[in-house]
């Protein structure tokens, strides 16, 4: 995978460097997460989702103003419609029975059936998964 081609290696850079940061059981709560949690207004608890937190801290800490909101669905209309692929785009996925509900990262790669996706909260971490394209939303440019 060659990030330095994209027009999003900053923000890619940032997000890769924080793998690893894992949820805490009980108390107290991971501080890194807590302050994910703060870009978004919630206070620090890291048992709650915080995917869209950590996408908010990303963009934050390359002084790009996100959605600055909880849930992974406010990403949905951010930036703009993606006219093609491109490593670093924000991706939202459909997640869960209700409407309101999803999920939000960072598009790091592909197989035929998956977009692998660098977020927060996958397995209670940040880390790299696969998400299926058919649960794909909304691909998002905002640089």
């Amino acid at each position: 995978m060659i990030i330095t081609q994209s027009k999003y290696y900053r923000i890619l850079f940032t997000a890769f460097n924080q793998i690893g940061v894992i949820e805490i059981p009980g108390e107290p709560s991971n501080p890194i997460v807590n302050e994910y949690l703060k870009t978004v207004g919630q206070p620090g608890d890291d048992e709650i989702a915080w995917c869209a937190a950590f996408v908010n801290w990303v963009l934050l800490k390359n002084n790009i103003v996100g959605p600055g909101k909880p849930n992974a669905r406010s990403f949905e209309t951010y930036g703009w419609k993606a006219q093609e692929r491109q490593l670093g785009q924000i991706v939202v996925f459909q997640r869960g029975s209700q409407s309101w509900m999803g999920h939000v990262g960072f598009d790091v790669g592909q197989s035929t059936h998956n977009i692998m996706v660098l977020s927060g909260n996958q397995n209670n971490e940040v880390c790299i998964m696969p998400y299926l394209k058919t649960t794909l939303i909304a691909r998002r440019d905002y640089l």
